[in-house]
């Protein structure tokens, strides 16, 4: 299943900053995930997609030096309040879905403070 959204690919690259350095300029969008050949499985999502400088896009497509698709993703978990696991599990869903079926639902977003403290193993109430 493809999940397109150009809107969303816009918005990001129209930040105009690394999300891994902060340097200003542009910036290309970074998938996660693969994206399969011809984008069969690409996804449009904030669970999978930030903002790269072009040197840590190339980096990071290298698979060779840091930001490792590891870090990005981690990044991403704390950004958007979702542990890794439950992003990874809704990517796989999201792959394994019939091209006709509806798209899964997101993972539920809880505070990135409690997303820090899981990560952490830590529940505090």
């Amino acid at each position: 299943m493809k999940i397109p959204n150009p809107d969303l690919l816009a918005e990001i690259r129209a930040t105009q900053r690394c999300e891994w350095c902060g340097r200003r300029g542009p910036v290309d969008v970074e998938h996660t995930y693969a994206r399969g050949l011809g984008d069969a499985r690409r996804i449009d999502s904030r669970l999978v997609c930030m903002a790269l400088c072009r040197e840590h896009h190339s980096i990071a497509g290298s698979g060779h030096g840091e930001p490792s698709k590891a870090q990005l993703k981690a990044l991403i978990a704390k950004r958007e309040g979702v542990s890794e696991e439950a992003i990874r599990e809704w990517v796989q869903t999201v792959n394994r879905t019939p091209k006709e079926g509806p798209a899964p639902p997101e993972p539920r977003r809880v505070p990135v403070e409690y997303a820090l403290d899981c990560t952490k193993r830590e529940v505090s109430f």
